[in-house]
């Protein structure tokens, strides 16, 4: 079954009867690994978007409030609100993009990246399906 991940990373990833063959953006020919060879398979997110956008933002944006409630609104915490609600409005627009991880050995090797979760998802229980 071949899986194509169009945007922003353009990955391929083909898992076939004898093994996975991958590539990904920044790589011009395909890379093969066999099953034999695999010892675990991990789905990897972006944790500083998720860090940033969904947790830092909002606290930074209830304490801009709160200072603003207990100091009066001037025309600092105006523009510190207005930024921050831009922070946070620009981060639901970026997508949570995730990985899949083949460990090799020792070797931790990413071989598919995309903004769709169930899909890794699926693509990992069909890999672990031929494990």
């Amino acid at each position: 079954m071949q899986y194509t991940a169009k945007k922003p990373y353009n990955s391929v990833l083909i898992v076939r009867e004898e093994g996975l063959r991958y590539r990904l953006q920044e790589d011009h020919f395909f890379k093969d690994i066999r099953y034999n060879q695999i010892t675990a398979v991990t789905i990897k997110s972006d944790l500083v978007v998720l860090f940033c956008g969904y947790i830092l933002g909002p606290l930074q944006l209830l304490f801009v409030v709160y200072l603003s409630f207990f100091k009066g609104l001037d025309l600092f915490y105006g523009i510190e609100l207005v930024f921050w609600t831009g922070y946070l409005l620009a981060f639901v627009m970026i997508p949570f993009n995730s990985s899949l991880v083949i460990n090799k050995g020792s070797l931790a090797i990413e071989v598919f990246k995309t903004a769709k979760l169930s899909q890794l998802k699926q693509i990992k229980k069909e890999i672990e399906s031929h494990l």
